[in-house]
């Protein structure tokens, strides 16, 4: 058996300690949530979770392409994006636009924003976090028009069976969860396309030199992150029958903290797709948790914005332990 490299071993070391840590805090979670409430552990919760869970992880998957192409930068127009997908899907079929012509937009809207998010960033020159920022608002703002400020009611069935019906005794929306993932699992990890978005979020510049067009693919890894925050609209709008104005925008900080979660799971020192699905459970299963035991809400984006303070900090040691193995 051929022996690693110390630096190489260590680095793996490290990488497994943070996963098992990870793991461990996860459980011990799911243990003080069961023991505090007994609802918790109940097949409807369970079901909730699931449910909840699925957008998350969809609009998770979007930001893990960005995390993988752009080195560790988020987009921070995820959110937004969805609640303005989401204003698309409720107002064309309050006006009696067929599912499909709502659906197609809501995908359109959301792929034409990450577009232009790709565009401020490799073009102009733009910091991701300015860009996508900035796009958030925007986005925010378009769905504020589209619905003029006000709660909207609309029940469309497919949308509505999608979100929160029933297929087979298994939630629909975790099958469009299994189909979204399995996309990305085969295109990041066994195709040409995943492994130069790994180059380019690596060492853009070895990347450039060896042929690859960088701008290109990270305009590409903010379109596909758009497209998945369209998708997690369709979800929103079947979910709520309608839109509440900005009932996207408080899953920002799921997100982020989803996102950076995969990263520190990883060995290799970038996000990968099966760390964005344990992310999302695990962000999923801590929000949950936190509203059955009736914590404030204050009190849980005070939680969850000190744990992605841990994450991210936690990630940037991975990252100098790396460079100085």
């Amino acid at each position: 058996m051929r022996k690693m490299p110390g630096g190489t071993s260590s680095k793996l070391s490290g990488a497994k300690s943070a996963q098992l840590l990870t793991l461990g805090l996860f459980a011990v979670m799911c243990v003080v949530f069961a023991f505090l409430s007994p609802v918790f552990l109940t097949s409807g919760n369970l079901l909730n979770i699931a449910r909840q869970t699925a957008m998350l992880a969809i609009m998770c998957f979007g930001m893990v392409v960005v995390l993988i192409a752009t080195g560790g930068e988020a987009d921070m127009s995820i959110a937004g994006v969805t609640g303005f997908a989401s204003g698309v899907v409720v107002t064309l079929l309050a006006r009696g636009a067929s599912t499909f012509v709502a659906i197609v937009a809501a995908l359109a809207a959301g792929t034409a924003s990450g577009l232009l998010n790709g565009m401020l960033v490799t073009k102009i020159g733009l910091l991701p976090f300015l860009a996508t920022l900035a796009t958030s608002n925007m986005a925010q703002g378009l769905e504020q028009v589209l619905t003029k400020g006000t709660a909207v009611a609309f029940s469309d069935p497919f949308i509505a069976h999608l979100a929160n019906g029933d297929t087979l005794g298994i939630p629909t929306s975790l099958f469009l969860v299994l189909g979204v993932f399995l996309v990305f699992y085969v295109v990041l990890d066994h195709t040409g396309i995943g492994r130069r978005l790994y180059a380019v979020g690596g060492n853009p510049q070895v990347a450039r030199m060896a042929g690859v067009d960088v701008d290109m693919y990270k305009t590409m890894a903010f379109v596909v992150a758009g497209l998945c925050s369209g998708i997690a609209g369709i979800v929103l709008m079947g979910r709520l029958s309608g839109l509440t104005p900005l009932a996207a925008t408080h899953m920002h900080l799921d997100v982020l903290l989803a996102g950076y979660v995969s990263t520190v799971l990883s060995t290799v020192g970038a996000p990968g797709i099966f760390g964005a699905l344990f992310g999302a459970v695990l962000v999923g299963t801590l929000t949950n948790g936190l509203a059955v035991i009736r914590v404030p809400t204050f009190y849980v984006n005070l939680v969850k914005g000190l744990l992605i303070i841990v994450v991210v900090a936690a990630n940037a040691i991975q990252r100098r332990r790396r460079r100085s193995a």
